[in-house]
């Protein structure tokens, strides 16, 4: 349990030379090894753009590129809501709108 989770220097991947170290979620939750990928899709699964992250970025730094990206292809923004869970402890007026069915489908997809 615990032991150095930096992986400076370190081999991580005798095959891919670019593997790094992904941490999601709670410190209790496994390392997974390997690259990010953001992919941007819209209505019917169809894909509007994507990128190989650089490091274990929070959501909410790519999210304004992401659609970005998309509003670029669509020659428009897209229409609909953003679900970004708020980290930490929730205030009651942030439970209150992360509470809504959309919010929660949301985070699931």
């Amino acid at each position: 349990m615990g032991g150095d989770s930096r992986a400076e220097g370190k081999v991580l991947s005798l095959f891919e030379a670019h593997t790094e170290v992904i941490r999601k979620g709670k410190g209790h939750k496994p390392n997974k090894f390997g690259r990010l990928v953001r992919i941007d899709e819209v209505e019917n699964g169809i894909v509007s753009g994507y990128q190989v992250l650089v490091g274990n970025p929070a959501d909410t730094t790519v999210w304004m590129p992401a659609l970005a990206t998309t509003s670029s292809v669509l020659r428009q923004a897209p229409e609909g809501k953003v679900a970004l869970p708020a980290r930490g402890r929730l205030s009651a007026q942030r439970a209150q709108q992360q509470k809504p069915r959309w919010f929660r489908r949301a985070l699931r997809w």
